[in-house]
Formats: structure tokens, sequence, C-alpha cells
């Protein structure tokens, strides 16, 4: 199983990319997430394209203060080399940290 994060980050703002999968094979993907920001916020979890220029779906979620985001959702149908990020959707505050588990 992987794990993608990009760690504990120190109020993270807009659009940082929280967790990214790399580039994914073909197929169906079940996916696991844990979200945590002390301060609340929002994030947006997205699909994206091959090349990694375009969304393809996206979700937005919202935080509240203290309170992880948990759960597993899924199956997701992957073209070659799409991928999963969870982005911020707008500033956030305090040690905020997302990992995607496949």
């Amino acid at each position: 199983m992987a794990w993608d994060s990009a760690g504990l980050l120190s109020s993270p703002v807009s659009d940082t990319v929280l967790a990214d999968t790399g580039a994914l094979t073909a197929g169906a993907l079940t996916v696991t997430l844990i979200i945590y920001a002390p301060g609340g916020g929002g994030v947006e979890l997205q699909q994206r394209n091959p090349t990694n220029t375009t969304t393809v779906m996206a979700q937005k979620l919202n935080i509240y203060g203290g309170i992880p985001i948990t759960g597993s959702i899924g199956p997701i149908l992957f073209s070659l080399n799409e991928r999963l990020r969870i982005v911020a959707d707008g500033d956030l505050t305090g040690d905020v940290q997302v990992s995607v588990f496949h």
C-alpha cells in the first residue's frame, strides 16, 4: 500500500498541494484519506488528467477545526497516468497534514 503526503505543512495557502499520488496505472482504485487542519477550512479532492494540467473531477470537503476527516472512497476509475491530489481550498492555519493511502 502506498502512502502519499506533502508532510506536515505550517499554514499552507490556497491551492497548496497537500497530497498527490503521482501518476497512477489504469484501473479502479479505492483510497483512504486522513485530513487534519486545527484551524478548520476546506480542501478539494481532485482527479487530474494524465498530464496533470486539468482537473477531471473535484469534490470539496470542509474541515472543522481539530476534527480530522478520515474515510475510504472508491472505487474511482483512473485512466493511465491520471492522479489524485488534495489541495487547500483557501488559506489554512496551523500545522496541517493530509495523507492518501492506496
